[in-house]
């Protein structure tokens, strides 16, 4: 499955019919839950998936972001070493500096040890200790300013999102980001979602009418 992702749909999607941003969910805060043996296994193929897909996103000038808290003690340090770095292998200079310009640029997202309500939590606390520092007014915090301290600033919302395997169910996936995004639901497989299954998402997609709250 990780092979697949990253010979092929990857690049059937990105770039393609406008998609400039794709984020993968790959471990969430609460896949810390399942056997240790499980967490083990999915640490190994996402080491490998981030390994190759490396070279690929190099050469071909992609920027890729890990999404979650990287600090966590729990993680394997050669894991968190391979997500740091392929980080900063692509990511974008701007008069040698880094930049966090993504306009020019195909982003590919790792949301990893991720959660929605954890990068809600962990925005709003620097909000708070802004406040204790006396740098912050209360009245100052809106939600421009809550969603500059998320794991996600500065990515756009997304405008679809994909849930496969038949759930209906958001898994606390971009709680903050997905208010508005169209909500598919598909009984394939991750594994098995292929440029085929991406091509009838996309399909889907195109007959919806987005009001953002109006008419």
């Amino acid at each position: 499955g990780a092979q697949r992702l990253v010979n092929d749909l990857i690049p059937a999607i990105l770039g393609h019919d406008g998609i400039d941003v794709l984020t993968l969910y790959a471990f969430s805060a609460e896949n810390w839950n399942r056997p240790a043996t499980e967490i083990q296994d999915l640490f190994n193929i996402i080491l490998n998936m981030v390994r190759q897909f490396q070279h690929r996103a190099v050469r071909e000038g992609l920027q890729v972001r890990v999404l979650g808290d990287l600090d966590d003690a729990r993680l394997p340090t050669g894991l968190r070493d391979a997500l740091v770095g392929i980080q900063a292998a692509t990511r974008l200079e701007e008069d040698g500096n880094d930049s966090d310009d993504i306009t020019h640029t195909k982003v590919v997202c790792l949301a990893f040890n991720y959660g929605g309500r954890q990068d809600i939590a962990q925005s709003v606390r620097q909000l708070a200790q802004q406040v204790q520092d006396g740098t912050l007014q209360p009245e100052k915090i809106t939600v421009d300013t809550i969603e500059e301290h998320l794991w996600t600033y500065p990515l756009p919302h997304p405008d679809l999102f994909i849930r496969t395997s038949g759930e209906s169910r958001i898994s606390n996936f971009l709680l903050w980001n997905v208010a508005y995004s169209e909500l598919y639901i598909t009984p394939t497989n991750f594994p098995d979602f292929g440029k085929k299954e991406w091509d009838k998402a996309l399909e889907w997609y195109g007959h919806r009418k987005r009001r953002f709250g109006g008419r």
